[in-house]
């Protein structure tokens, strides 16, 4: 598959195929956006937008509704070299979800935390705006992605059938 110019320079900036994947699609009009679906996430480009901020990450995340209620931030410990609390989701990034966030991109890359760790499957998982970060302590980085792209084509895709 071949991807745009924005778009590649976007997907070298932000770690390539280690970071987005494969490209899955050619680029497709979504909601009057042209999007590519790459296996780690959905590239779109806002004309609409500052030039630095034209090709943005789709916020897959959200659009599964994998979004989970805010925790109270009065609850939140003291604050720690190696936690951070997102005030504008009402979650926090910690350890090395937030060590692979901050090497990785950032919120430009995988958008903000939706949920706070939980375990799925028996992994340590968490949900963002942009992604779904597994904790996989074997690996280096100990941090993997899923393939949300992947899984949102394939969600959408099945709605076009029924």
């Amino acid at each position: 598959m071949s991807i745009n110019e924005e778009f590649h320079h976007f997907s070298e900036v932000y770690g390539g195929v280690n970071s987005l994947g494969q490209p899955l699609t050619e680029i497709i009009i979504v909601d009057g956006w042209h999007v590519q679906y790459f296996e780690n996430g959905r590239l779109e480009y806002h004309p609409e937008n500052e030039p630095a901020y034209r090709v943005t990450v789709g916020w897959l995340g959200d659009l599964l509704q994998r979004r989970r209620p805010p925790i109270n931030s009065a609850t939140i410990p003291g604050a720690s070299p190696n936690s951070h609390y997102f005030a504008e989701t009402g979650h926090t990034l910690s350890g090395d979800f937030l060590t692979y966030f901050d090497a990785h991109g950032g919120s430009v890359r995988f958008g903000q935390p939706i949920s706070e760790p939980f375990i799925l499957n028996g992994q340590l998982t968490q949900d963002l705006q942009s992604a779904r970060f597994f904790w996989t302590p074997q690996t280096d980085p100990p941090v993997t992605l899923e393939h949300i792209g992947r899984v949102h084509l394939d969600t959408i895709s099945g709605q076009n059938k029924e």
